[in-house]
Order: structure tokens, then C-alpha cells, then sequence
């Protein structure tokens, strides 16, 4: 998506990578479905609070955040995977059960250590990313370990 800023309640954003389906969400305006952002050298806070404000500002329509912090001293690369999950509301209210909320949550946490990662893949769901369940030849984007362990690689070399 470029370098598109984007409105919240009370900020902006612009996201390091953002992802949107041009089919159903064409205009540059459209909340992107899937957003990267990247932190180097800090604390995850800040990029928890990044994943947290896409899923709060965009009313849901961000379905993916991939946080990806960079861990110089440690050689470490950790990648978390957050998505909205259904919350059980288990009050009622004037006889009527509230309706399932949503909120953030971490689907997958890897961590690659000198170019090792501790899980064997990473998976991005079609129809999170794309808005539409997938055709014959289309599935889920699965990153292998083999993949995931060449990419923290690759950031080691142009690291140095």
C-alpha cells in the first residue's frame, strides 16, 4: 500500500507494510487487511500498542498484524502473529446475552535465534488476507521453517 497514512480516533499511522485486496477494498483510502510493522533494537510495547491501535481504529476490518522485532545484541528476530479472536461475554443484559466481542491476541509467537526458529512455520490464513474463501489452486500462505531461518539470515548479512 505505500506510504498511506491513516486515521484513527485520536492519531495517525502509517504502517511499514500494509496489504489490501483490490478487488473488494479498492480505493487507497481502504483499511489494509494485512499490516506489518517492524521495531529494531526496543521493547515490544511500542509495536504491541502498533498492533493493538490497527485492530481498534480500522473496527476490525485489519484482520493480520505481524510484529517483527529486531534484537541486535541478542541476534534475535521474533515474530509474533496477532489476529482478532471472538471474547465469550458471559453477562446478560435485560434478559439477552451480549453479543461475542472481539479482541487482540497473539496466534503465534517465533523466535529465531542466530538463524534457528523455535516453530516449524508460519501461517497466514487466504480468507483473513484476501476477504474471500480461496479458489482450486489458492491456500493459506505457509512460510516453512527452512523459509523463516534464510530470512533471519539474510537480516544477519545485511546487518553487518
Amino acid at each position: 500500500m505505500g506510504s498511506t497514512t491513516f486515521n484513527g480516533n485520536r492519531s495517525q499511522k502509517e504502517a511499514d507494510y500494509g496489504w489490501r485486496p483490490q478487488k473488494s477494498r479498492p480505493l487507497g483510502t481502504d483499511w489494509p487487511t494485512l499490516v506489518i510493522e517492524c521495531g529494531v533494537s526496543q521493547s515490544r510495547n511500542p509495536l504491541v500498542a502498533d498492533a493493538h491501535w490497527w485492530f481498534q481504529n480500522s473496527g476490525g476490518q485489519v484482520k493480520i498484524v505481524l510484529l517483527i522485532a529486531y534484537f541486535a545484541s541478542k541476534k534475535e528476530i521474533r515474530l509474533q502473529q496477532w489476529e482478532l479472536v471472538p471474547i465469550s461475554d458471559t453477562h446478560v443484559t435485560h434478559g439477552q446475552p451480549r453479543p461475542t466481542r472481539t479482541a487482540p491476541a497473539i496466534m503465534r509467537e517465533i523466535d529465531l535465534v542466530a538463524g534457528v526458529a523455535n516453530e516449524a512455520s508460519l501461517m497466514l490464513n487466504f480468507e483473513s488476507v484476501f476477504l474471500r474463501p480461496p479458489a482450486k489452486s489458492e491456500e493459506d500462505f505457509t512460510f516453512s521453517r527452512k523459509e523463516l531461518e534464510r530470512f533471519s539470515t539474510n537480516v544477519w548479512k545485511g546487518a553487518q
